[in-house]
Parts: structure tokens; sequence; C-alpha cells
């Protein structure tokens, strides 16, 4: 992965997926991403060989029972 792959900017609830020009490019899902694109929780990004799960957690969800 290189030093400049993505950027990920978190406005709650919104979250943008930005490709900052990498080599190999930042995946969301099976689409390259170019420029900036909307995640929505549950999407596979992928940067390098690396793949992650956006999941979006809202203040008052909790795992405390």
């Amino acid at each position: 992965m290189s030093r400049q792959h993505p950027r990920i900017v978190v406005r709650a609830p919104e979250a943008i997926l930005e490709d900052l020009g990498s080599r190999h490019g930042s995946w969301r899902g099976t689409t390259p991403v170019r420029g900036s694109v909307s995640l929505v929780s549950g999407d596979n990004i992928t940067l390098g060989t690396a793949t992650l799960v956006y999941c979006l957690a809202l203040p008052d969800d909790s795992t405390r029972g």
C-alpha cells in the first residue's frame, strides 16, 4: 500500500472514500474508486492486498448489555 492510498472522511452519518492517486487504486466492492464515493455500512474496501469492511456505528449503538 502506498502512503497516498485513500482517505475516509466521516461527517456523521455520511462517510466518503477518496482515492488520492495511489498506484494500485482503491476499490469499493468490485468497482475502482476514481475521485470519491459515498460508503454504505457493509461496503468492502480493498487497499492493495487488504480488504476492510466499513461499518457505520451510531453513538446510541452500544455493545454494553
